[in-house]
């Protein structure tokens, strides 16, 4: 990004600022800011510049809600998203949807659709201190991504796998949490890294993980794992 940042606001209500996010958006040039002040604003966002997006104040009082398409579909080198809620009500659509570039998420909540986030080939995502509830299919569906991050997060009541991976590069899993999610917790198949550290799985009704279609159970709910290289010392 550039190190000139302009910060546009956004607030129905206040003088000098946008009413519309894609107002902001459409004013914005990469590296900018945009701030979002309490409100609920009904919006499917494009976005395809390098950009932040920040609420001000409480995220559960600034809501990004999308009555058919995505909440928001990036298309962007790097887009930074943080103190926000965001929901979509199809739940044949994602709440978040990573077309490629880099996606940093902090302070989220994602709240149905189909996925909260669902990431494409050659994204990179890196999600923190982040909620996912009430997915229809899983909290987070990445495939043939670069790198997928997940911290000190919580993903729950979704009608499928918390986080499902396919044939990433390097998959993390760090200081989270899992509750609900079903059949799995989390799921990765391919030949990258897969770590998981410190993370919790509570009410998953079959193996916790299941890694290139093998499930793996635990004693404890909090569990470390690593995937094993092919062909390196037992």
């Amino acid at each position: 990004m550039s190190d000139a940042k302009t910060v546009h606001q956004v607030a129905p209500d206040r003088a000098g600022a946008h009413a519309t996010i894609a107002a902001a958006i459409a004013a914005a040039t990469d590296g900018d800011v945009i701030q979002v002040f309490p409100g609920e604003y009904h919006e499917s966002l494009s976005i395809g510049k390098d950009i932040e997006i920040s609420g001000v104040g409480s995220h559960e009082d600034i809501r990004i809600v999308a009555d058919r398409d995505p909440a928001v579909t990036s298309f962007a080198r790097v887009l930074i998203m943080k103190n926000l809620t965001l929901s979509c009500k199809q739940r044949n659509q994602p709440v978040l949807l990573c077309k490629q570039g880099n996606l940093d998420v902090r302070f989220l909540s994602l709240e149905g659709g189909k996925y909260g986030v669902a990431a494409e080939q050659g994204s990179r995502v890196t999600i923190a201190d982040s909620y996912f509830g009430n997915a229809e299919r899983g909290g987070i569906i990445a495939k043939g991504s670069h790198n997928v991050s997940v911290d000190n997060s919580l993903i729950e009541r979704c009608g499928g796998s918390g986080l499902i991976a396919e044939n990433c590069d390097e998959v993390r899993v760090t200081h989270s949490t899992f509750n609900d999610t079903t059949p799995h917790a989390i799921e990765s198949s391919g030949q990258g890294i897969f770590e998981v550290v410190d993370t919790e799985f509570t009410d998953i009704p079959h193996a916790p993980i299941l890694d290139n279609y093998h499930p793996i159970k635990f004693e404890e709910e909090r569990a470390w794992y690593t995937r094993k290289v092919p062909g390196a010392n037992e």
